[in-house]
């Protein structure tokens, strides 16, 4: 089972989850594979040959 983290938010992000999904939140909460995902999310990098 991963390893789950949880985030506090702070007032401005707490209004720009308001904003965006109608719902309030106080944290998130992730598992480290989401977490990383988010942090350094995979690239699809385009060789300059490609164009």
């Amino acid at each position: 089972m991963s390893k789950r983290v949880s985030l506090k938010l702070t007032k401005d992000q707490k209004d720009a989850v308001k904003k965006a999904t109608g719902k309030d939140a106080d944290e998130l909460e992730l598992n480290v594979d989401e977490l990383e995902d988010r942090i350094a999310p995979a690239r699809l990098v385009r060789s300059k040959l490609a164009m």
